[in-house]
């Protein structure tokens, strides 16, 4: 019994160093963008199409290998999701308990909701909820510049909490 302890906290001595070394390399990989899979199409299987969302540079694709039960597929063509008919909705969610007043957290969400907002590509749209022990939508899906600027400026963390 002692014996299998001891394998099993070297074991777990082994994954936790395992852990640590390879943290860093995985963190360094996250500089050079994010790759996510937002849905797959499969209705037709001779046809597959995958949609997902690559926040790095364009030419990190130049070598995208899709895989399928680990052997390599064709990938026909990669489209850029702003050059399709299909648009985008962000929806920011936003924590208006009292500490978010401390340090001006609310202050700097704001302002790079505000970043977002301008950003936003023609026929985008964006939504703000905000939290407390409530929740409140303060603009439903919309594009207007105007309407999203109104949202953010008036939204306050309570100064009670």
């Amino acid at each position: 019994m002692r014996r299998l302890s001891r394998f099993a906290t070297a074991g777990a001595l082994v994954v936790g160093l395992a852990a640590v070394v390879s943290a860093p390399a995985v963190m360094a990989q996250s500089n050079d963008g994010l790759l996510t899979v937002r849905g797959i199409d499969g209705t037709d299987r001779t046809a597959v199409g995958v949609t997902f969302l690559w926040t790095g540079d364009q030419a990190g694709l130049e070598n995208l290998t899709i895989r399928e039960d680990g052997q390599a597929q064709k990938v026909d063509k990669l489209t850029d999701l702003r050059k399709t008919e299909k648009r985008i909705g962000i929806v920011a969610v936003v924590d208006l308990s009292g500490s978010m007043g401390d340090d001006g957290a609310l202050t700097r969400a704001k302002a790079g909701l505000a970043k977002i907002a301008e950003a936003l590509p023609e026929g985008d749209q964006m939504a703000i909820v905000s939290y407390t022990d409530q929740v409140v939508v303060e603009t439903p899906f919309t594009s207007d510049q105007d309407q999203l600027r109104a949202a953010l400026d008036g939204m306050a963390a309570p100064r009670d909490g």
